[in-house]
């Protein structure tokens, strides 16, 4: 069998009975990361081989197989993940065929380490038996590593210095996410912001940098128990939670939950933004010798935040003005476009 640029190709040699047996079983009892789409059949030369091989991947034609999404680590990796006897103990990138990265590493099509992120990690020894190995579960896992031969933790600080060197970077990591701050943590697809749930001011940091006052963020939890304690979830809910994928999921939040409320975090923001505008304004007004204040502009299109910081610099004695039919910014360009289009239609 090999991997070509339209999917799997597979080769079949034996009883005809045995054949359609096979035939049958394939697209029924799939690996569990795998699916069938479509499979065409064609009859092809008897050449009495034995055994089983995978060959070196063909390419050269357009590509239209899809790639796998990543899937959540699997149980018998979280096994070895905490087992301290394993040589994978702690190992933040262990994946193994039925887990692990697959869409944010691939870099082309088929699907083959050399056209992946893991490209320039070469593996060792132990690492490279498990890849040849039909019977191992780590058989041809594309991003399979451990620490002696793949990708190393490290934390750095917002200077790009090394923070815990001679620790376990992961541990510090954690324990700067317990006194809240936000960590970026970068595994071999990109980047993901992290910080506590339950932290406050952790959450208003990071919804102010990110400029999400009141949208949501994804939870991350361990398993479906601690998801029960913040949200309420049905059966549909529970088995998306559960599922390889793990998809970020909508659900009711439990009242009571422990996770930084948005109403009090997106007060804090505005009332933040606000406060430091209009000390702003004030000081500059009153070293200028000037009693209005011109508040334009996209930011003041938020009416919580315009309304607010009005009140603090109309109660410092200035006159504010602001744009009343229409807004100098994507409101007026939106306007404009309109414009032209319904101009350019009429000349028509």
């Amino acid at each position: 069998m090999l991997n070509d640029s339209r999917g799997v190709v597979v080769e079949v040699e034996g009883a005809p009975d045995e054949i359609q047996l096979f035939l049958e079983r394939l697209p029924a009892e799939p690996p569990p990361l795998s699916s069938t789409e479509r499979m065409s059949v064609a009859e092809v030369p008897f050449t009495a081989g034995a055994g089983f091989d995978i060959l070196n991947s063909e390419r050269g034609q357009p590509p239209s197989a899809l790639v796998a999404p990543d899937t959540a680590t699997c149980i018998a990796c979280l096994a070895e993940l905490f087992d301290p006897s394993d040589r994978r103990y702690r190992y933040p990138f262990i994946n193994c065929t039925d887990c692990g990265p697959r869409f944010t590493i691939v870099r082309g099509i088929p699907y083959d380490r050399p056209l992946t992120t893991m490209a320039g990690f070469r593996m060792c020894d132990r690492c490279r038996t498990e890849y040849d190995d039909p019977l191992d579960r780590r058989f041809h896992a594309q991003p399979n590593a451990c620490p002696a031969c793949g990708p190393q933790a490290g934390l750095v600080d917002a200077e790009d210095r090394p923070v815990a060197a001679e620790g376990d970077p992961v541990a510090a990591a954690e324990e700067a996410l317990l006194q809240g701050s936000i960590v970026a943590v970068k595994g071999v697809g990109g980047f993901h912001l992290a910080c506590r749930a339950d932290h406050e001011a952790a959450v208003a940091r990071l919804r102010g940098r990110k400029h999400r006052e009141d949208r949501p963020f994804a939870l991350m939890v361990p398993e479906l128990a601690a998801a029960r304690a913040l949200i309420e979830m049905d059966q549909a809910e529970a088995a998306l939670l559960g599922s390889p994928e793990r998809p970020i999921v909508l659900a009711r939040r439990r009242p009571g939950a422990s996770v930084a409320p948005v109403a009090t975090v997106s007060a804090r923001f505005h009332n933040g933004i606000a406060e430091g505008t209009a000390r702003i304004c004030v000081r500059e007004a009153e070293r200028r010798g000037v009693s209005t204040v011109v508040l334009s502009g996209g930011v003041f299109q938020n009416a919580l935040l315009l309304e607010r910081t009005s009140a603090l610099l109309a109660r410092a004695g200035l006159h504010v003005l602001v744009p009343r039919l229409l807004p100098s910014n994507d409101g007026g360009i939106s306007y404009g476009q309109a414009a032209v289009a319904s101009a350019v239609l009429s000349a028509e």
